[in-house]
């Protein structure tokens, strides 16, 4: 049997958490930022660290990048404030939040430690028949199953995780203020574990808009029509390129910062393009842009298209240079 052609596999990752900080309450509304960075971004960068032939692209938006600062600095986020005071401090709709977060917990956790399991279904049912609340102890323990389910695999081996584990269930609530300070020092990580791997060539850093908005409506809203000319345009005619434009030159400048390199690439936000964007996103610096392969069946005729053609960069000439087009194939 003959040997298979290789193929080049471009893998593009797309790290993104839209603003959660409320200016009016001076933190963080939901908790996403902190759980990921500890149970996905950290352990993606680890993961390659041990496996240097294997290369990837990140993509980070800066709306993300700000706030993995701001929890590092010690901002607030409303679920880690409750959790980090004492529960009988907590008044009932405070204790009612905390027991409904702290049950969602990716399966595998739920897999791995069955008095996690047995502790998330009796408050559902305490929950669902308004008796026999779970006791201080109990939410205690959730509180810290909880913050162990969101912390990869690979880092439970961290003292705060493996202290916490070796209690097979019986927590200390400085086991759970522990962990709280191993969230902390775990997020602080990220940034410079992806920019550690970008400076010995093993990943590409690639960026957003700044803060994620879809580029071709913010340019001029009546691109929709291009895609869907049956598509109803609000009534006021809107367009903003002059703030599009904004928002790419801040991404670029913020990628900089953060990766000590600015961005040959990016992601557009949804993956949505236009000319005037593409244009935008050149003049900012960029090199290339990736997007959907729908998008490139519907700019060919039906004649020529072949899944052929998604296996290669596509060149876009506009007024500020040209661009490398990728187009991602989804099966």
């Amino acid at each position: 049997m003959s040997a298979q052609p290789p193929v080049d596999l471009l893998f593009l990752w797309h790290h993104h958490q839209p603003d959660y900080r409320s200016p009016r309450e001076g933190r963080a509304l939901l908790p996403w930022v902190r759980l990921h960075a500890t149970k996905d971004y950290l352990d993606m960068a680890l993961h390659l660290e041990g496996h240097p032939g294997v290369h990837a692209t990140f993509n980070f938006v800066p709306s993300l990048l700000d706030q993995l600062d701001d929890c590092v600095a010690g901002g607030r986020e409303s679920l880690f404030d409750l959790l980090a005071r004492p529960v009988e401090s907590l008044t009932d709709a405070e204790r009612a939040t905390v027991l409904a977060r702290c049950t969602a917990a990716p399966r595998h956790a739920l897999e791995r430690w069955p008095r996690y399991r047995a502790l998330c279904l009796r408050v559902e049912r305490a929950r669902g028949t308004g008796v026999n609340q779970p006791t201080a102890g109990e939410v205690l323990a959730l509180e810290c199953w909880f913050l162990l389910a969101w912390i990869d695999p690979v880092l439970l081996k961290e003292p705060e995780a493996a202290a916490a584990v070796a209690t097979g269930g019986d927590f200390l609530e400085q086991h759970r203020d522990d962990l709280l300070a191993l969230y902390q020092r775990l997020t602080a990580r990220v940034v410079p574990a992806y920019r550690a791997l970008a400076e010995r060539g093993q990943v590409e850093l690639s960026e957003s808009a700044y803060y994620h908005p879809i580029l071709p409506l913010l340019v001029d809203v009546r691109a929709a029509r291009r895609a869907r000319h049956d598509l109803p345009l609000p009534g006021e005619p809107f367009g903003a390129p002059d703030d599009a434009a904004r928002q790419l030159e801040r991404a670029f400048a913020r990628h900089e910062r953060a990766f000590g390199a600015p961005p040959a690439g990016m992601w557009p936000p949804e993956g949505s393009v236009s000319p005037e964007a593409v244009e935008l996103a050149a003049r900012a610096g960029a090199k290339w842009l990736a997007t959907d392969e729908g998008v490139l069946w519907h700019s060919m005729p039906v004649g020529e298209r072949h899944h052929g053609a998604l296996y290669q960069p596509w060149r876009f000439r506009t007024d500020a240079g040209e661009v490398a087009l990728f187009f991602r194939a989804r099966e």
